[in-house]
């Protein structure tokens, strides 16, 4: 691959992990979840907060938008890797 590629890559890695670092410290290392009717963030079983339902979905909007750079990060290296042209050995 070429080297911009590479470089590509791998800031689209870093991109996705900041994302996941910046959720874990937002939310206190809990998740938004629905119980009992009520929009909390729930962090191993503890509630950490009660949240409104505005706050509850863009939490969850994060949530998609953090899923998404990761899968553009995992994608992104085989795209790559296929999208160059490569050299053809003598033979093929």
């Amino acid at each position: 691959m070429p080297r911009r590629a590479v470089s590509l890559v791998k800031l689209f890695g870093l991109i996705a992990v900041a994302h996941f670092v910046w959720l874990f410290i937002k939310w206190h290392g809990g998740v938004p979840v629905i119980k009992d009717g009520e929009f909390i963030l729930s962090s191993r079983g503890r509630i950490v907060k009660v949240l409104t339902q505005q706050q509850y979905l863009m939490l969850k909007a994060e949530e998609l938008t953090a899923f998404a750079a990761l899968m553009i990060a995992c994608y992104l290296e085989p795209m790559m890797y296929w999208w160059f042209p490569r050299k053809h050995q003598p033979g093929d």
